[in-house]
């Protein structure tokens, strides 16, 4: 493969990426780097594998306090001070009247958690509050690292030592808020003392149920991670990455980790937040209880048609649910999280369904559903027979994250959404190369890929002068089940069929020369043609995953490298298969 290698003109073999970029290992000038958008955050499958999201923190000048933020009445602010990370960067907090606070204004809604780091002076305890939510708030004894009161409204508080005194306090809460607060306090539910300190480091607040590694920002909110425009290394299917593409979908559940809000109903079923780590590798899934009735055991939300519902789920003492569109008899599909597969499935509406192993005992099960008109769409608990209807222990139950819906064929990434339903934009990839880069009249153009699902439509990547008239292309048709490739000069086609299953990962190669074009597949020459011309020279000058912005290539792409002279079989059967 390294002699092959040396004759490689370009090599995108999807490892390192940056906002708005893949880089190619081939040609050194990078000329041969792919443009990537897509105008909204995603998730992934990270090297870890766990679902990576997008991170931030919404707060302005995170750890400037004497800036965007303000204070009630009498605080004083001394900078310089030691903080947990051993930097000078910690704040001195002190009053000097009763309640003084120091906050900053903002504007949130839904499921978000504000964080901060925190050591006792000449005070122990600290109160963190969000305003116009019937001021949601939380106490944090400083000196021994135990939670004090709550409001009710408050989902979770936690806090965390850090070492040297230090903690992290936060907590969690759902709804509009207008600024978030904090106080120097004089114990448990008491901010009446007139004077007192604490130290103070590193504000954030961010969407979802739990406090995240700390982000700083100056005059901006930040998102990191997997945000917009940043392309997907994903290892959902092995230890190697694939750059991932999807077409735009909705989340249409507007509260996806979150059980308690969001349209959710319960039937003969209690529910357990922070119950176990999530695929995402924290503390923030739930686990829905089968209470001890003699009846059905279920969660309802109800969503529009057509929709593709999923679910990450784990056994946590019982080992079955279904998905239900309306009664069985309508749609459903039932899965053995022991086993890891789907066990039933059928319906008037029901089309397809699967089981994805995440690693852990965690598996994401989908239902694709058809004209369902406005079901209701149920989980429910099944007892370890497969019955429905059961008396539960009150113990048992099943572990879930990440409920999704969505208007489709097939279940996409997940959507994680915090109050209302959230889009992810669909991805373009291409604008690589140029004249220099390739050879018109001769060549090989490999991929390794796969494509996200078996249904009709065509998913495209091709060599190109910027038009339709002269290209390289290979393509999936999902009408077909097959992989084509076309050599299309001044308008006039070469089209190579070959049949496959389109959902299989696939080495793949379309040559062309002078009266010579073949189509290899997983080390076979599955089809050829010895007639027609070829490109005149330095025509072909760009290569794009679409057909120009239409048919854009969705699936996988593990490696795509051109080559600037046409192979022998001995190598094109290498290159396919190794």
């Amino acid at each position: 493969m390294s002699d092959l290698y040396s004759k490689a003109s370009l090599v995108m073999n999807p490892q390192l990426v940056d906002t708005g970029k893949v880089y190619s290992i081939k040609p050194e000038d990078r000329k041969g780097d792919f443009t990537f958008t897509r105008s909204s955050a995603a998730t992934r499958v990270n090297a870890d594998g766990l679902v990576e999201k997008e991170t931030q923190n919404l707060l302005l000048q995170s750890n400037q306090f004497d800036t965007t933020w303000d204070d009630s009445s009498v605080i004083t602010l001394t900078s310089g001070q030691t903080g947990y990370d051993g930097s000078s960067d910690a704040w001195k907090l002190a009053k000097g009247a009763a309640s003084s606070f120091l906050y900053q204004s903002i504007t949130t809604s839904g499921v978000n958690t504000f964080s901060l780091y925190a050591k006792a002076d000449t005070t122990n305890w600290i109160m963190l509050q969000v305003s116009a939510i019937a001021s949601v708030r939380t106490f944090f004894d400083l000196s021994n690292g135990v939670l004090g009161s709550s409001l009710s409204n408050v989902i979770n508080a936690k806090i965390e030592s850090i070492g040297n005194g230090w903690y992290r306090c936060s907590f969690t809460y759902n709804g509009n808020a207008g600024a978030v607060r904090v106080f120097p306090a004089d114990g448990n539910n008491d901010t009446s003392g007139t004077s007192g300190s604490i130290y103070i480091q590193d504000a954030q607040l961010e969407q979802g149920l739990v406090a995240r590694d700390y982000i700083e920002t100056t005059t901006t909110a930040v998102e990191g991670g997997i945000t917009d425009n940043v392309p997907r290394l994903d290892y959902t299917d092995s230890s190697c990455p694939a750059l991932l593409l999807e077409p735009q979908r909705t989340n249409l559940i507007e509260s996806s980790e979150f059980f308690d809000d969001g349209g959710y109903g319960f039937t003969n079923l209690n529910r357990e937040a922070y119950s176990t780590i999530s695929p995402e590798g924290v503390q923030n899934a739930y686990k829905l209880i089968p209470n001890t009735t003699n009846g059905v055991h279920l969660m309802t939300n109800t969503t529009s048609n057509n929709a593709v519902y999923s679910v990450f789920a784990k056994q946590g003492g019982y080992k079955r649910f279904r998905f239900n569109s309306g009664s069985s008899g309508d749609g459903f599909a039932s899965y053995d999280l022991n086993l890891g597969q789907v066990v039933g499935s059928g319906g008037t509406y029901y089309i397809d369904s699967g089981i994805v192993d995440y690693g852990n005992g965690w598996y994401r099960c989908y239902l694709v559903l058809g004209a369902t008109a406005g079901l209701t769409t149920t989980m429910a608990i099944e007892d370890n027979s497969g019955s429905v209807a059961f008396i539960g222990d009150g113990t048992s139950g099943i572990y879930v994250y990440g409920m999704q819906a969505e208007a489709g064929s097939y279940a996409t990434s997940y959507i994680p959404t915090y109050g209302s339903s959230v889009t992810r934009v669909g991805e373009t990839c291409g604008n690589a190369g140029n004249a220099s880069t390739f050879n018109s009249t001769e060549g090989v153009l490999y991929a390794e890929i796969e494509a996200l699902d078996n249904t009709g439509g065509l998913r495209l990547m091709q060599l190109s002068d910027g038009s339709n008239n002269n290209r390289v292309s290979l393509y999936y048709d999902g009408n077909s089940q097959a992989i084509y490739s076309n050599v299309v000069i001044n308008n006039s086609a070469n089209p190579l069929i070959h049949s496959i299953t389109i959902t299989d990962y696939i080495k793949v190669a379309v040559t062309w020369r002078e009266n010579y074009f073949s189509l290899w597949v997983n080390g076979t020459e599955v089809s050829s043609d010895t007639n027609g011309s070829t490109f005149p020279a330095n025509t072909l000058n760009v290569f794009n995953l679409s057909l120009n912005g239409i048919y854009p290539f969705l699936g996988n792409v593990k490696q795509i490298i051109t080559f600037n002279t046409t192979l022998n079989n001995q190598e094109l059967a290498t290159l396919t298969t190794t």
